[in-house]
This record gives C-alpha cells, sequence and structure tokens, in this order.
C-alpha cells in the first residue's frame, strides 16, 4: 500500500514521462508488479467507466494495443472466453459483420487458417441448430444481394 501511496503522491506533480518513470521503476521487481496490477484490476473491477476509459486511450498506444490483441486473440482458444467474446459480438452485429470480414479477407494463402473456417463451418452444420442459423442468415443475406441487384 506504501508503494501505491508514494507512486500518486510523487507522480501528481511529474509530467508523464517523468510519472512513467517512476512507475517503470515501481514496477520492475516481480513480485511488487504482481500486487500493483492486482491492485490497479480491483480498482477496475469497481469502476467500469475507468476500464471504458483505459481502452479508449490504450486504442492511442499502438504497441501496448497490439500486443493485448495478439494476447487475447491466442487466449481464444479457450472455449470460456471464446464463447464470452461470441455472445458480446453477436450483440454488436456491426462489429461482428466487421470481424468477419476481415476473417475472410486476411485468410487468403493461410491455409491453417482457411481450414480452420471450413472446420468450423462443417462444426456447425452437423449441429441441427447452427444449421438452420446458417441457413436462415445465408438465405437473407442471398436475398439482400438480390434485392440490391434488381434496384
Amino acid at each position: 500500500m506504501r508503494v501505491l501511496l508514494f507512486f500518486a503522491l510523487a507522480a501528481s506533480a511529474c509530467a508523464t514521462s517523468t510519472k512513467a518513470t517512476l512507475i517503470e521503476k515501481g514496477v520492475a521487481d516481480d513480485k511488487r508488479r504482481q500486487e500493483i496490477f492486482e491492485a490497479t484490476l480491483e480498482v477496475l473491477d469497481r469502476n467500469p467507466q475507468y476500464v471504458d476509459e483505459f481502452f479508449e486511450m490504450t486504442r492511442k498506444h499502438h504497441a501496448t494495443l497490439e500486443r493485448f490483441t495478439v494476447d487475447e486473440t491466442r487466449a481464444l482458444k479457450d472455449p470460456k472466453l471464446a464463447r464470452l467474446n461470441a455472445m458480446y459480438l453477436r450483440d454488436q452485429p456491426e462489429a461482428l459483420q466487421e470481424v468477419m470480414e476481415q476473417i475472410l479477407a486476411h485468410s487468403e494463402h493461410r491455409p491453417d487458417a482457411q481450414k480452420a473456417l471450413a472446420d468450423a463451418m462443417k462444426a456447425a452444420f452437423k449441429d441441427p441448430a447452427q444449421r438452420k442459423t446458417l441457413k436462415e442468415s445465408l438465405k437473407a443475406a442471398l436475398k439482400d444481394d438480390k434485392d440490391e441487384k434488381d434496384e
């Protein structure tokens, strides 16, 4: 706790680069870093608006954003995390469409990615409920495409 208080007091009167240097020195020790990260996460858990603000700031820091994205993407092989992402994507149709389009566009010349997509589609067609959802989705998309061509 003294460490956090020290950083808060010392950093309050400094420029951002000086604050960053102080924080970097403070988190150099593995044990202290874990404690500071855990304390930070507890504060974020209690203040969801801080998470939103932190995320928006992270989007302006390419190296950190890319590292978080790479780490999360690798972790999506965990069914629980993949399910969580899928549940939130399903409630954001524009984001879901964009992700699907980007996956398809970036899977070209990537045999492993293409096989994963094909395997996922194959698995979906084996499940009656998923097959019905896919058929209805494709039917609606093709109808929209046909309607656009007719205009």
